[in-house]
């Protein structure tokens, strides 16, 4: 609950994290760049400001939980996440 305004990017260079909490923020976008996180397991993302997630988050094959509840996500028919 840091209030962070924006996707911290010195996580995209931390490959071996496996998961990250960033609940409760103030966070609009994901970088794509996400992806190079390859060993994340858990991504809970709960309670931001986010509209829309990168459809490249589809491709951690490592991902087993993204939480997303209180954002104002929007389903579009290219999602591949659900």
């Amino acid at each position: 609950d840091n209030k962070f305004p924006e996707f911290p990017v010195v996580l995209i260079h931390l490959p071996f994290l496996e998961s990250v909490d960033l609940s409760n923020n103030e966070i609009s976008s994901i970088p794509v760049s996400i992806t190079e996180i390859t060993c994340l397991t858990r991504l809970n993302l709960k309670s931001n400001y986010l509209h829309s997630l990168p459809v490249e988050l589809g491709s951690i094959s490592s991902l087993r939980t993204l939480e997303v509840e209180g954002n104002n996500l929007s389903l579009c028919c290219q999602c591949s996440l659900l």
